[in-house]
């Protein structure tokens, strides 16, 4: 079988990968020797074309996280790579990282939040499509003004289920 392009992609030269068993399906994590890089939650990739998996510290640190997630329980955060991002989507994702298990957060009330200009809504959407590090920046807590899921990258169901998994333990 031919490896997509997409598949290529997503580990660049250097990084180490595992798969994750996960409720909503398999979710992929890639790090180098210091930190957490991407995420892939939006189902199965071709494996054949990332090479062998393996692991490292922030691979094992991501694990335990996410098995402490699953649990509602409190996690140290592995090491997570936002240096190649612009100052305003770190502010962005900094702010979000204080938007407790379970609960939420509109678009237009993270902007303001962040300092980032009012209206600016479109912007932190944006930079939730973007994300390279889902659940670990929880961008599935940040919904419409109207109350509505809004998008997320791996599709709305995996949002749903994210939000009710929290709530459902923060009880």
């Amino acid at each position: 079988m031919e490896p997509h392009d997409s598949d290529r992609s997503m580990r660049p030269r250097g990084l180490r990968w595992c798969r994750y068993p996960f409720p909503t399906g398999r979710v992929y994590l890639f790090a180098d020797e210091e930190r957490l890089q991407h995420v892939h939650l939006g189902g199965a990739l071709d494996e054949s074309a990332l090479g062998e998996a393996g692991t490292c510290g922030p691979l094992d640190a991501a694990i335990a996280f996410l098995d402490a997630y699953l649990l509602g329980r409190p996690a140290p955060m592995p090491p997570l790579a936002l240096a190649s991002l612009s100052d305003s989507v770190r502010r962005i994702y900094a702010e979000l990282m204080h938007i407790p298990f379970g609960g939420t957060v509109t678009y237009g009330e993270l902007a303001l939040r962040a300092g980032i200009a009012r209206g600016a809504a479109r912007f932190v959407g944006t930079a939730m499509a973007r994300n390279p590090l889902p659940i670990f920046i929880p961008c599935h807590r940040v919904i419409r003004a109207d109350g509505s899921l809004g998008g997320f990258s791996a599709g709305v169901a995996v949002k749903r289920f994210l939000l009710q998994h929290e709530r459902a333990l923060a009880g």
